[in-house]
């Protein structure tokens, strides 16, 4: 189950208080459908005012969650166009586009609300996270907890730090709430 981050979309006030609160508290699958312009989602329709879906073409972007005429949420990927006709209920967050962009079909996607500024937090606090643990050099004992920019993270590796040859790589996750940053630790 994947939890998409979403600051609210230009065209938010076209959808009923009740499409909201299904787009919110709803869970979604995604289908075949899927692919690098788009990642198509199946569930429960979201309902919008006068049943209306269709708007003046604007821009949209990587990130960008239209709803066309049969209800169900499609976010806008890597080789999205530049304009969209459909009304845009919200933004995934840049945080979470690349995880997103993994999904295969018949993953679980649910939506969560956030502000601009948690958002910018969030993404800021990611990339300075990916920046300091890029490559954790020297390692040669591990502890179940990691201390990267003042901040405590779960350090979980997939292999163990005694298989790897020298000057080898592999993956690690640092977990810290609900956020995973993978990042690859080189043995020395």
């Amino acid at each position: 189950k994947i939890k998409i981050n979403v600051i609210s979309g230009p065209q938010e006030g076209v959808f009923t208080k009740r499409g909201l609160n299904t787009f919110y508290n709803s869970e979604y699958i995604v289908t075949e459908q899927s692919n690098r312009q788009g990642i198509r989602l199946d569930g429960p329709k979201i309902e919008t005012i006068g049943n209306r879906y269709d708007i003046v073409s604007d821009a949209v972007t990587c990130g960008s969650i239209q709803v066309p005429g049969d209800g169900k949420p499609i976010i806008l990927m890597a080789d999205t166009q530049t304009t969209g006709g459909y009304a845009k209920i919200g933004v995934a967050a840049t945080i979470d586009l690349s995880t997103l962009a993994q999904a295969k079909p018949g993953t679980l996607v649910y939506f969560v609300p956030i502000s601009v500024d948690e958002a910018q937090l969030r993404l800021r606090d990611h990339y300075n996270a990916l920046s300091s643990a890029n490559f954790l050099i020297g390692l040669n004992s591990l502890t179940k907890n990691m201390i990267v920019n003042r901040q405590t993270f779960e350090f979980i590796m997939d292999t163990r730090l005694n298989q790897l040859e020298e000057d080898s790589f592999t993956f690690a996750h640092l977990k810290r709430d609900g956020d995973d940053l993978t990042v690859f630790v080189r043995r020395f």
